[in-house]
C-alpha cells in the first residue's frame, strides 16, 4: 500500500469516509479553521506540560526523519533491557502506525498516557484510545493500562511553574475493551476507501461532529443554497418546522399564509418585503433609558495552563474593556483599557473600570457575560464588592430586548451583535476592521502581543487593532439603540 493509517486517519474514517479519502488523496483542499487552529496550539501547550508534570525526563521520538526512522527508535528502546519513558512513541502494524503521548515502561509494563485539553472524558476519547491500544497491541508491545489525562478545572494555579494537580489521570483500560475490538475492521474499512473512488457522502451534521471538518468548503461549495431555510424561521416550532418540510416547503418565503398564527404571519411579510419590524414596545423601551448611558464590553483570555497565580484552567479573564458614552445631547465620548504587559490584568481592569463609570446612569451590555465577569472579579477582589455590584445593578442587557422583539430576515435566526448591526446600521462593518474582528481573533492577538518573542511594531498593531476591535463592539450598540428607539423609524 502506499499510504499510511493512522490514529487521526482512522478516526477521520469514523467520522466520514469522504473525509478520509481527501486528506490522502486531495491534501491540497484542506482549510482549518481558526477555532480548529486555535485548538491546535492549545493542545500543543498542554502537551508540552502533561510531559514535565506526568512523566518527567523522557526521551521524545523525533520525526524528522521519518516514520521508519521513529518505529525503530521506539522498538529499540522498548526491546531494551532498561525502563525508560517516551514522548511520542511510534509503533507500527501493517500500515497503521500511532504515536503515544506519554510511554512509561517499567518491568516490561507499558503504561501509556494520552492527554487531552478538555476539562472531561468524551465518548471519541474512548475510540481514540481503544485505536491505540489496538495498534500497540498488534505491533507486539500490549499497554498493561491506558489512560487518559485531562484538564482539572478545580485545579487553582499558585505561581512558581507548579503544575502538578493541573491534569486528572483516569485509567480506560477495562472501558475500551469493547471498542478495540471493533479496530481491526476499522482498519479494513479504511484502507478499502482510500483505494476505492471518492465515497458519494451527503453532507450533515457530521461535518462538525465530533469534529469541524477542514473539508467543508469543498464539500459544501456546490450544495444548493436556500436563501432563508425555514430550519432558521424564528419562533416556529420544530414540529411546524418538520410538518412544512414534508409538505414541501424548504424556503420561508414560500409558505402560503394563513398556515401561521399572526405574529409569525407578521415575520413572513417581512421575510417577504425585506422591511424590518421595530415594535413600539422595543423603540420605547430604548428610549426610556436614562442618561447618561455608559456603552460596556469586555475582553477576556481563558489559559488551558494557568499563566498567573490565582487563576483555574479556562478561567475568563478581563484584559480589555471599551465603553462609550453618551450624554443627553446624544454626544458620544470614549475610554478603554488596555493591559498588554503581559502582567495580570485584572485589579488594574477593575479599578479602571469603577472610576469610569460614575454611580449613575444603565451600563449597557450585549449577553449576561460581563455580569458573569464582574461576580468572578467580586469574588477575586472582596475590596471592590460593593463597588462592582453597583455596576453589576446598573446593567442593561440589550441583546434580551432586541432578541424579543426586532427581526429581519437577514438575521438567520442568529440576534448576536454582528449579526444584528449590518441590519440596523448598513455601513458600520466589523469586517472593515483590521486583523481583528471576532472574539477568538481578539484573543489571539493578546496572546500574541503578550508574547515576549513578539517585535515591538507588530505588538503596536495588534495593539491598534484590539483596541479598535472592542471599541466597535461598545459604539455599535450606540448605533442600535439610537437607531432602533426612532419614532419616525
Amino acid at each position: 500500500m502506499k499510504w499510511t493509517l493512522s490514529k487521526s486517519r482512522i478516526l477521520s474514517f469514523l467520522q466520514c469516509s469522504k473525509r478520509l479519502y481527501l486528506e490522502v488523496h486531495h491534501r491540497n483542499l484542506i482549510k482549518y479553521s481558526s477555532h480548529s487552529e486555535a485548538a491546535f496550539r492549545i493542545g500543543d501547550e498542554v502537551g508540552e506540560t502533561a510531559r514535565k508534570v506526568l512523566m518527567p525526563g523522557g526521551i521524545l521520538i523525533e520525526y524528522d526523519r521519518g516514520l521508519r526512522k521513529a518505529v525503530e527508535t521506539t522498538n529499540n528502546f522498548l526491546n531494551d533491557l532498561f525502563d525508560i519513558t517516551l514522548y511520542e512513541a511510534t509503533l507500527q502494524t501493517h500500515n497503521t502506525q500511532i504515536r503515544a503521548d506519554l510511554l512509561n515502561k517499567d518491568k516490561d509494563c507499558i503504561h501509556v498516557v494520552e492527554v487531552k485539553s478538555s476539562t472531561g472524558i468524551k465518548e471519541i476519547y474512548l475510540v481514540d484510545s481503544a485505536i491505540q491500544y489496538s495498534v500497540m497491541a498488534g505491533a507486539g508491545f500490549t499497554p498493561a493500562k491506558i489512560s487518559l489525562a485531562h484538564i482539572n478545572n478545580k485545579f487553582v494555579y499558585q505561581g512558581d511553574s507548579n503544575y502538578n494537580d493541573l491534569f486528572k489521570v483516569v485509567d480506560l483500560t477495562s472501558e475500551i475493551s469493547e471498542r478495540a475490538e471493533q479496530v481491526p475492521d476499522w482498519i479494513e474499512a479504511a484502507n478499502k476507501t482510500i483505494a476505492g473512488d471518492l465515497p458519494r457522502i451527503e453532507v450533515g451534521e457530521h461535518c462538525t461532529k465530533p469534529y469541524s471538518c477542514p473539508f467543508i468548503k469543498h464539500c459544501w461549495k456546490d450544495i444548493p443554497v436556500i436563501e432563508y431555510p425555514i430550519t432558521k424561521f424564528p419562533g416556529l416550532k420544530k414540529s411546524k418546522v418538520t410538518e412544512l418540510i414534508k409538505i414541501g416547503y424548504e424556503d420561508i418565503r414560500d409558505i402560503p399564509d394563513g398556515l401561521l398564527g399572526d405574529t409569525l404571519q407578521t415575520r413572513l411579510n417581512a421575510y417577504r418585503t425585506g422591511k424590518k419590524l421595530i415594535p413600539d414596545e422595543l423603540r420605547n423601551k430604548l428610549a426610556q433609558l436614562k442618561f447618561p448611558r455608559y456603552y460596556l464590553d469586555f475582553e477576556t483570555i481563558g489559559f488551558a495552563v494557568p499563566k498567573w497565580s490565582g487563576t483555574r484552567p479556562y478561567e475568563q479573564l478581563p484584559f480589555q474593556w471599551s465603553c462609550h458614552v453618551e450624554d443627553k445631547s446624544m454626544a458620544v465620548s470614549h475610554t478603554g483599557f488596555l493591559d498588554t504587559s503581559g502582567n495580570p490584568p485584572m485589579q488594574l481592569f477593575s479599578e479602571a473600570l469603577i472610576n469610569v463609570l460614575g454611580d449613575s446612569g444603565p451600563i449597557i451590555v450585549y449577553s449576561t457575560f460581563e455580569k458573569t465577569v464582574l461576580r468572578n472579579l467580586q469574588e477575586r477582589y472582596p475590596e471592590y464588592r460593593e463597588s462592582l455590584q453597583s455596576i453589576i445593578d446598573r446593567l442593561f442587557d440589550l441583546f434580551q430586548p432586541i432578541k424579543t422583539h426586532y427581526f429581519h430576515r437577514d438575521l438567520q435566526g442568529s440576534y448576536s451583535i454582528k449579526n444584528v448591526l449590518p441590519t440596523v446600521v448598513p455601513d458600520l462593518k466589523y469586517s472593515d476592521l483590521p486583523d481583528v474582528k471576532d472574539g477568538m481573533m481578539a484573543q489571539q492577538a493578546y496572546l500574541e502581543i503578550i508574547n515576549v518573542k513578539t517585535t515591538q511594531e507588530r505588538k503596536r498593531s495588534l495593539t491598534n487593532s484590539l483596541s479598535k476591535y472592542c471599541e466597535m463592539d461598545t459604539f455599535a450598540m450606540v448605533k442600535l439603540i439610537q437607531n432602533l428607539s426612532k419614532k419616525n423609524e
